[in-house]
């Protein structure tokens, strides 16, 4: 999600200047405010807010974000994906 970022917003967005109010992803310069927080059948937008949604929920519960070098590498297979590498 922090290369993501970064690279849509040219730097000037990283994960730990989003916040979360009411489902709404809040820090982001319009265009990509609208493609995250209204991302229609945009499956790409649909799963990056997923992401967002769901670090920004982490960090609220346990009151810590998830370690900023983490990487995950998943194989897809029809409607199968699982995590080939951590």
């Amino acid at each position: 999600m922090e290369a993501f970022l970064q690279k849509a917003t040219g730097g000037k967005v990283a994960l730990s200047d989003i916040t979360v109010e009411n489902g709404r992803i809040n820090g982001l310069d319009a265009p990509l405010d609208r493609l995250l927080n209204d991302p229609g059948q945009n499956q790409t937008y649909l799963d990056y807010r997923a992401d967002i949604l769901a670090i920004k929920n982490y960090e609220k519960m346990h009151g810590y974000s998830l370690p900023g070098e983490f990487r995950a590498r998943y194989a897809v297979n029809g409607e199968t994906i699982r995590t080939i590498g951590i």
